[in-house]
């Protein structure tokens, strides 16, 4: 711990204020956009309105600091305009001698250990009761500063990656169009395409990542539109049977049957597989016929077209779920050029796609940089230096 650190509680550093319990006739088109966790986490998610006159407590406004304790613990400073807060959120306000942005960091810091406090089966939340009595250490206000303009530093190096992640991804898009959607290729169905549609299981796991030699099975956010994350899988018990037919292999075309209406139906093709990993119930494989390659029907899937028509043929009355079944995806219809212009759109679109793996691991490595940073700031493991200060001055 650094000189003149002291320990507190997130409790002792600031209060934190529940948002208003909204009802559904409170909601319409017209007031102030409410915030539920899903937009605070998501600027593109759709926003209710509401003209409701909640109390002061409950009104955001640039600037302010926002904990999401139930559903998905986070931390977010809001700057999207007046707004109105929701249940579920907390605004948190800081106490003397705290500085804001350094409170941030503090309760992002706080996240991993508040998670092993959540409480709920269907909707995991963290309590007051947990919260407030959770240890942090305290550095003087000069020292918080410090911690706080060096993390800014690196994520303004952050947000430069994902742009440059964002523009890759766009590069690929417009690719795709150019070369599948834009030509006049016969379309067909997959009905005519595809010779098995294989399913997964819903086996018990251990609710974390595989080790070193465990088998997993794939999470949802494994199966991304055009890009398959090996890393997001969830290790099998051990006495857990898995059917070969559920395995997944290098080649595989996957397809998401269930998720939110944006990413249902997400399309990928598995490039590389670290370790024995199985389809989940919520995915499905996809087996193409001679007339067109696994990685071209993956890109085809993937077009603009594409993703709208699977979008528009999801079904489900929940607002954050929809399904497709086997007999719509068979329906989709698909530009198939010859296998040899199918080769010459995959290396094109391949060396764009090259770009965007880039983008990532920097982007990766970077966010991985960050954590480590702030735990160890945070901590005082590290501890920034006086001089530091006169850097800043004299760059300034």
């Amino acid at each position: 711990m650094g000189e003149n650190w002291s320990e507190a509680t997130l409790g002792e550093v600031a209060e934190y204020f529940n948002g208003y319990p909204f009802k559904p006739a409170d909601l319409g088109t017209e007031g102030l956009p409410v915030i539920r966790i899903k937009q605070l986490l998501d600027e593109r998610e759709p926003v209710d309105r509401s003209v409701v006159d909640v109390p002061e407590r409950c009104l955001l406004g640039d600037g302010d600091l926002v904990f999401s304790w139930s559903g998905t613990l986070a931390v977010r400073i809001w700057n999207r305009g007046p707004a109105l807060l929701n249940q579920h959120l907390f605004r948190v306000v800081e106490r003397a001698g705290i500085d804001k942005a350094w409170l941030a960091l503090a309760l992002e810091d706080a996240l991993a250990g508040l998670e092993s406090k959540t409480h709920g089966t269907t909707m995991r939340h963290i309590t007051k009761a947990e919260l407030l009595p959770h240890p942090v250490l305290v550095p003087p206000m000069t020292d918080q500063r410090r911690i706080v303009d060096v993390i800014t530093a690196i994520d303004r190096v952050v947000r430069a990656l994902h742009r440059e992640l964002d523009s890759a991804e766009r590069l690929v898009a417009a690719l795709r169009f150019e070369l599948i959607e834009a030509p006049e290729w016969d379309r067909k169905p997959l009905d005519d395409l595809l010779t098995k549609i294989d399913g997964g299981r819903s086996p018990v796991t251990e609710g974390r990542p595989p080790a070193e030699g465990e088998r997993g099975v794939l999470k949802l956010s494994a199966v991304r539109p055009g890009r398959f994350d090996q890393l997001e899988t969830k290790a099998l018990r051990d006495d857990t049977p898995m059917p070969r037919a559920a395995l997944v292999s290098v080649g595989d075309v996957l397809i998401t049957r269930s998720n939110t209406p944006q990413t249902v139906g997400a399309v990928c093709f598995v490039d590389r597989v670290l370790r024995e990993t199985y389809l989940s119930d919520l995915t499905l494989r996809l087996k193409p016929g001679p007339e067109v390659q696994p990685a071209y029907l993956a890109e085809a899937l993937n077009t603009t077209r594409s993703r709208s028509q699977i979008m528009a043929s999801a079904s489900g009355t929940s607002g954050s779920m929809r399904k497709i079944s086997r007999r719509v995806i068979t329906a989709y219809e698909i530009p198939v050029p010859p296998i040899a212009e199918q080769d010459r759109v995959l290396n094109i679109i391949g060396d764009a796609k090259n770009l965007v793996q880039s983008a990532e691991t920097a982007l990766r490595a970077a966010e991985q940089t960050r954590r480590s940073l702030v735990a160890d700031l945070l901590s005082g493991t590290h501890k920034i230096p006086d001089s530091y200060d006169e850097l800043l001055e004299r760059a300034s």
